[in-house]
């Protein structure tokens, strides 16, 4: 997840690191981002046979790698976040999970068409300008790759109330320091969260 500098990096590294704990029912039944497995999976199905290479590009714990792993994909996971990875690695052992050198990004530790397909759930709106990105991944990708990613929709009434909320917290970034926990934790995501350009 590349960002403008050295301290947005460490500052995404330990908004994730945090998360690490509790990131996996996101995924579980009834959780926020379930449907993700599926609608990576079915796309995947319908246009990749089992066996193709797949890169989870920022990985987290691991959930759509495993399920993309059981339907018979041979899938790596990367990611920053030291502790999401050491999370999937130790939930999927027969899943290959790489930490990221942020040194290097955005540059990945693969060969030319290294893979079939990447897929990215949510990833780049932490990224400020993820051309870069897009150029690394496709580098990676074979002639024929597919490249799967979701971000914000900010057509959305959720999405659209959080973009006055980042504006918010650009004008007054004390707030941050006086809310409450939670909802701290809350506008941290958002404060990271913000590339969310037009479709």
């Amino acid at each position: 997840m590349p960002l403008d500098t050295k301290s947005d990096i460490i500052e995404t590294i330990r908004y994730f690191n945090e998360c690490s704990g509790t990131w996996s029912k996101n995924y579980a039944s009834g959780g926020r981002m379930k449907n993700r497995i599926i609608e990576f999976l079915s796309v995947l199905q319908a246009k990749l046979r089992p066996g193709a290479r797949v890169l989870d590009f920022a990985c987290g714990t691991g959930n759509i790698s495993s399920a993309l792993h059981q339907a018979g994909y041979e899938v790596t996971g990367v990611d920053i976040s030291p502790l999401m990875i050491e999370r999937a690695a130790k939930a999927y052992k027969n899943i290959s999970f790489l930490s990221l050198d942020t040194g290097a990004i955005p540059k990945l530790p693969f060969d030319n068409g290294a893979f079939n397909a990447v897929i990215a759930s949510s990833v780049f709106e932490y990224i400020p300008e993820p051309e870069g990105q897009f150029y690394e991944i496709n580098r990676v990708l074979s002639a024929d790759g597919l490249f799967l990613f979701t971000v914000p929709d900010p057509r959305h009434a959720v999405r659209r109330m959080e973009a006055q909320l980042i504006r918010m917290i650009r004008l007054l970034p004390f707030l941050n320091k006086i809310l409450p926990g939670g909802f701290r934790k809350y506008i941290d995501y958002l404060r990271l969260s913000n590339s969310r350009g037009p479709l």
